[in-house]
């Protein structure tokens, strides 16, 4: 039972499973699920959603590890192409730090899709690129905890990046 249910968690529910580029669109529908998300936060305005979006954040990390050491045997690889949870982990923190940066509401709701947009393409650069220290923690942390890492860092990454953009064009 938690063999299934774990691999469907780091599959995004079978997305790992395509053929393609299976991090990238586990991003992409990160990327969806996080625009309707964020619809509901802007049209509400509560900072508790922020509050519960963290908690899962911070609980995915930890459900991710455990269930990547628990059924990563059942692929080829250690960091096999079909876990896909730490895409989702990483790409979820660049959006959610949206809802942080110096740029108001409204200025954020309407450039939302340009930023989700850049978000992604800065998320998957850091992520296929691996530039340090990310590509030392692929390297050399082959458990739960370094695939998940390596993502995490590479979502700091991006934050910065978007950080800059948004003080240059905003």
């Amino acid at each position: 039972m938690l063999n299934k249910l774990g691999l469907s968690i780091i599959t995004m529910f079978g997305i790992g499973y395509i053929k393609l580029a299976p991090g990238t669109f586990a991003s992409l529908a990160t990327c969806i699920i996080y625009f309707f998300l964020f619809k509901i936060i802007f049209s509400q305005i509560e900072i508790n959603y922020l509050n519960y979006l963290i908690f899962f954040l911070i609980l995915i990390f930890f459900i991710g590890i455990y269930l990547i050491d628990n059924v990563k045997n059942n692929f080829k690889k250690k960091d096999a192409s079909e876990i896909v949870i730490d895409e989702f982990l990483g790409q979820s923190i660049v959006l959610t730090s949206l809802m942080f940066m110096p740029i108001s509401l409204e200025l954020l709701e309407k450039n939302i899709i340009i930023l989700f947009i850049v978000s992604f393409f800065l998320f998957r650069l850091f992520d296929i690129t691996k530039p340090f220290p990310i590509g030392l923690i692929d390297k050399k942390l082959k458990s739960g905890f370094g695939i998940m890492l390596d993502d995490f860092v590479a979502s700091f990454f991006s934050i910065i990046c978007i950080y800059v953009i948004i003080n240059l064009w905003f």
